[in-house]
Order: structure tokens, then sequence, then C-alpha cells
């Protein structure tokens, strides 16, 4: 069984490649007109998620509700 092995660049040279591609994506405005969420992994390739349906709103908004409403102080 072959093994597969990933080298990475060292974490300083990784870190300065990782803002300036971020330098690049928060220059492009056609990215900033999009909706959801636009990150990049760690070879700068772009992955963009939708938003959240509206439905996950209210669900987090009951949730929240509930955890507030089960501490008698209001913050457990």
């Amino acid at each position: 069984m072959s093994r597969l092995t990933i080298t990475l660049p060292p974490q300083p040279a990784q870190t300065a490649f990782n803002l300036r591609r971020w330098e690049e994506v928060l220059a492009d405005t056609g990215l900033a007109k999009l909706p959801g969420r636009i990150e990049t992994d760690r070879h700068g390739h772009i992955l963009m998620s939708p938003p959240p349906l509206p439905i996950m709103a209210a669900t987090n908004w009951k949730s929240a509700i509930g955890c507030d409403n089960s501490c008698p102080t209001g913050g457990c």
C-alpha cells in the first residue's frame, strides 16, 4: 500500500501567502457583491458557501431564547 505525503511550506511562509491572497480577495469588488461566505483554503483557492436559509435564522433565534430561558440569571 502506498502512502501519500503532503509537504507544506513553513508556517511563516504559509501565513504570508494567506495574507497576500486575502488582500487579493478583499480587493475583488466582484466577490464583495456575492451573497454568502467567501473563504480560501490553504492553497489560496476560493471557497464559496451560500447564505443561510431564512429558516436557519429563526431556528438560531429560538435556540438562543431557549438557552436564555433555561438559566435563571440569563447567563449560564
